[in-house]
């Protein structure tokens, strides 16, 4: 598309969260969740930032987890499909063992109902540790059952400036996934036709923004350097004109 036009965006401006389109990440047992919690201070909205932390658990006795990480999803809230989502944040460079991640999953409700991977994941940034650089990544269960993370490639990587507020944009077009960083491309992948597990994404997806910590990809957490915190300043959606 030569234009766009935006039809949805949060500047994280009020004093709360919007519940209307946003609730917090709970715990769960896979790498990116395990610390994941939802007590008030792991996410807040300060100066019109969405801020999200990651901490050394203070009360172990009340949960024995040694983290925990703040994260905001639009899950039966709000959906995304045909269209650009864009996310302005900032990451801190000094924590080893963080893993920020924006990304989206396929609404099960609205595919065949058999959820991840069929209905599809799509990574829009995921940066490790102090990286100079993120990682975009397309999942389903052509890449995940079928194991045809190369045909075609699922997954680039995107330079980003340090210590500054960077755009990540996700198109979701027909025949592509586009990845941006502060505009410019970073990373395509095509639909092939070579299966149809190979493109569950016209599925509706909603949104997650989540602060993890640890885990096999990203390595283990150097406790002293914590807290560590990632800076959302907006997120909005963008569909094609007419």
């Amino acid at each position: 598309p030569t234009a766009w036009k935006e039809v949805w965006r949060d500047d994280f401006e009020g004093p709360t969260l919007n519940e209307k389109d946003w609730s917090r990440i709970g715990p769960g047992r896979s790498d990116w969740d395990r610390h994941m919690s939802e007590r008030p201070d792991l996410v807040e909205l300060k100066d019109g930032k969405l801020v999200l932390w990651g901490k050394r658990n203070s009360d172990t006795n009340a949960d024995p987890r040694p983290f925990l990480t703040g994260g905001v999803w639009t899950k039966h809230k709000r959906l995304f499909s045909r269209g650009r989502i864009e996310v302005c944040a900032k990451f801190e460079d000094h924590q080893k063992g963080a893993w920020p991640a924006f990304w989206t999953v396929g609404d099960a409700a609205s595919g065949d109902r058999r959820g991840w991977p069929w209905n599809g994941e799509i990574d829009i940034v995921e940066r490790l540790n102090g990286d100079d650089f993120v990682y975009h990544t397309a999942h389903s269960a052509w890449t995940v059952n079928e194991k045809q993370g190369q045909n075609p490639k699922q997954q680039g990587k995107g330079k980003i400036r340090q210590g500054e507020y960077n755009v990540f944009g996700l198109e979701i077009a027909p025949d592509a996934l586009i990845w941006f960083v502060n505009g410019q491309e970073t990373f395509r992948y095509p639909r092939t036709g070579a299966s149809d597990l190979q493109w569950p994404f016209a599925v509706p997806q909603h949104l997650k923004l989540d602060q993890q910590l640890g885990g096999k990809w990203v390595g283990e957490v150097a406790v002293e350097t914590l807290p560590v915190a990632t800076y959302i300043d907006w997120v909005r959606y963008l569909v094609p004109e007419k």
